[in-house]
């Protein structure tokens, strides 16, 4: 009796023994799961510090550009400006012996071809500025994306605790 007693005994702490196995199985497949998940987050936070850190580049380019672009429209209007006053020096020298007729025909070729070039760099500035617009609003749709990935970051944190946005 006594033997049967150890017998069913020792079966009894096999299968505690059993069971407290299958548990720690489950329980180091579970902290497997959570630090492959731990490094894909990982990866997932670096490649958004990357894409934040191009989008802070680009921003600046375009700065940049605009900064370029605003120097030559304050070029463009100071040649203006000097044509201008060329233009209406020239008319009081020549006009001095000769009809208004005379000087407006000596003046109208070279006031068409500087009209022309006129146009030509007002087109040139007008691509530029829809250029820059298009950047400007590629940028916009760039930052919402980048806040809409941190705000799914930090809903996807879980456990109620939310991340700082960058």
């Amino acid at each position: 009796m006594q033997v049967s007693y150890s017998k069913n005994h020792i079966g009894h702490l096999c299968k505690q023994l059993d069971t407290l196995n299958t548990s720690l199985v489950e329980l180091l497949t579970q902290v497997s799961q959570q630090e492959r998940k731990k490094e894909d987050l990982e990866r997932r936070a670096e490649q958004l510090d990357k894409r934040n850190e191009d989008l802070y580049q680009l921003v600046a380019e375009l700065q940049q550009q605009l900064a370029a672009g605003i120097k030559q429209r304050e070029k463009f209007n100071e040649r203006l400006n000097l044509l201008e006053q060329k233009m209406e020096d020239a008319v009081f020298f020549k006009a001095g012996g000769l009809s208004l007729t005379d000087v407006m025909d000596d003046i109208m070729p070279f006031l068409q071809r500087q009209s022309q070039r006129i146009h030509e760099l007002f087109a040139e500035v007008e691509m530029q500025q829809n250029q820059l617009h298009k950047r400007d609003a590629l940028i916009k749709k760039l930052r919402e994306k980048v806040k809409s990935k941190h705000k799914l970051k930090s809903v996807k944190n879980g456990n109620g605790k939310k991340t700082p946005d960058v």
